[in-house]
């Protein structure tokens, strides 16, 4: 159940962030409304995430998980150019994540 939500949770704040990017400073309205939607729905899925695991678990896998996502949709629709340095930094937080979630949660 933890990593559905988890997974609901980090879908929402990549449309909220991709979504914030396309209201261009939120001077378009409706992607600016599905930016604030979106982050409203993530916020309320990291609330219900929070009662079942640690906070700081769930922050960190949460962000991590975004971040690389993000990269991967700046690459594939924004033309944003990547560098070696930024398959350093996912492979590191890729291994924080499974250093993170290799130990006892509870």
């Amino acid at each position: 159940m933890a990593y559905l939500l988890l997974a609901a949770a980090v879908l929402c704040g990549v449309t909220g962030t991709v979504l914030a990017k396309l209201s261009d400073g939120f001077r378009r309205w409706r992607p600016s409304l599905g930016s604030l939607t979106a982050y409203a729905g993530a916020t309320f899925l990291l609330s219900r995430l929070v009662q079942l695991l640690p906070v700081g678990v769930v922050y960190a896998v949460w962000s991590g998980i975004a971040a690389i996502a993000l990269l991967v949709i700046d690459r594939l629709f924004f033309g944003e150019r990547l560098r070696w340095r930024h398959g350093a930094g996912v492979a590191l937080v890729v291994g924080g994540i499974v250093l993170i979630n290799s130990g006892p949660v509870r």
